[in-house]
């Protein structure tokens, strides 16, 4: 049985586009960041005004406790942030666009791969931890399998885009920029006229499972698509599920996983969740978290256990209050 047991506004900005949110799970408190641009009345995914924030607090109601904004260069824009938490450390991961003619462009920019980095004062401070060369970057944390950074990526290769799986090297010291500490462990997922988008991964145990938006132009629209690894960290052949885009994943005390979704093909646009009782074979039926009546620019859910019961994240707008916020969702299953 599915109860929706509140809404709440956890940050909104007069005049700020915030958007593409990340929560994670810390010791005694929880940790948000999300994508903050100056853009007030207009949809805008890829721009070098913007910058990511991230903050803490104690419980579903509560007021922030600390917040810092993190920027690169002034013609930088940082898009999709992730946070994980492991073993007192905040690893946050995002990529990012730069201009090309010197001033704030949502046009004429170069992708220059994913950054991450970590900070091990609740983000006072940031260490840098390297970077991945690619076009784009999974909008999924860093997730530790045998205290093995993962994080996967997805990226163009032979005219489509397809899922990687990178590892951190602790071993390499020296010029990240010609002796990467970012490795290619295997290719996730791809296939001739797809486009393999927004892995989202969890690890099992035994095995990992992972999530992907797969577009598909003969189709029309994103549909999520599944599949596990093998022991080798091979992985087996994806499949479709349904529509939907940036899929999450989290793991329940009891072990059933949940996965967190949008869905913006049709109206109304909702944020939605299934659970799995199997590892991934099957799902339960739709649960629809939150529906709007104005557009579908809004999702991209993030949730995590918090006092025995679920908070997703996402970004939200309608019809009372058309400015780009991050909304949350609080819930038990």
């Amino acid at each position: 049985m599915v109860t929706i047991l509140s809404h709440r506004t956890l940050y909104r900005q007069e005049g700020m586009y915030c958007s593409f949110p990340g929560l994670a799970v810390g010791d005694d408190q929880l940790f948000l960041t999300f994508r903050i641009t100056p853009a007030p009345n207009q949809r805008t995914h890829i721009d070098t005004r913007s910058g990511c924030l991230v903050c803490s607090f104690r419980g579903f109601d509560d007021s922030f406790e600390m917040y810092t904004v993190l920027k690169e260069d002034h013609y930088t824009g940082i898009q999709d942030p992730s946070i994980a938490y492991f073993e007192g450390i905040i690893h946050l991961s995002y990529f990012v666009y730069t201009s090309l003619t010197g001033r704030h462009t949502k046009s004429r920019v170069k992708n220059c791969g994913v950054r991450i980095k970590w900070s091990s004062d609740s983000g006072l401070s940031w260490g840098d931890w390297g970077s991945i060369l690619g076009e784009v970057a999974a909008s999924e944390p860093i997730i530790f399998v045998k205290w093995k950074p993962l994080l996967a990526v997805y990226q163009p290769n032979d005219g489509n885009e397809v899922s990687d799986l990178f590892y951190f090297d602790t071993k390499v010291i020296g010029d990240i920029a010609t002796n990467p500490r970012w490795k290619f462990m295997s290719r996730i997922a791809g296939q001739p006229g797809k486009n393999f988008q927004e892995p989202a991964i969890l690890n099992l145990g035994e095995q990992l499972l992972c999530i992907h938006r797969v577009y598909d132009s003969g189709v029309g629209h994103s549909v999520l698509w599944i599949n596990h690894s093998n022991k080798d960290l091979s992985w087996t052949d994806p499949t479709p599920l349904w529509e939907g885009v940036s899929p999450n994943l989290c793991r329940l005390p009891d072990g059933r996983i949940i996965l967190s979704y949008t869905h913006r093909v049709s109206k109304p646009y909702r944020v939605c969740a299934r659970v799995s009782e199997d590892e991934g074979l099957t799902w339960g039926d739709e649960i629809v978290l939150r529906e709007t009546d104005r557009s579908y620019d809004m999702g991209y859910p993030s949730t995590v256990v918090w006092d025995s019961k679920l908070i997703t994240v996402y970004y939200w707008q309608d019809k009372v209050d058309p400015t780009r916020r991050i909304e949350a969702t609080q819930w038990q299953v």
